[in-house]
């Protein structure tokens, strides 16, 4: 819809997901994409305060999970070439 509305009201910019506007802009060839970013879409996993052992397993897991290359393979696979991974905790 908001590609739409750019189209439809002649807009200068368009704001959104770095990727999917990427992916549009090649496919389209008319558009680019600027350097830079205005926004970060950071993510985050969490548990009840109550619950540490879960806590402490969920971290486990997730410092596997990024140690092991996991995460950064899955961000690439998705087309997301420009996300950074989490340091270690």
């Amino acid at each position: 819809a908001t590609v739409a509305t750019f189209d439809r009201e002649r807009l200068d910019v368009l704001a959104g997901v770095r990727a999917p506007l990427a992916k549009l802009a090649t496919a389209r060839g008319d558009l680019r994409v600027m350097d830079g970013r205005f926004m970060a879409i950071e993510q985050a996993m969490g548990v009840p305060k109550a619950r540490a052992a879960g806590a402490a397993y969920l971290l486990e897991v997730l410092e596997e999970l990024k140690a092991s290359g996991f995460v950064a393979a899955e961000l690439a696979k998705s087309g997301q070439h420009d996300a950074k991974v989490a340091p270690p905790a």
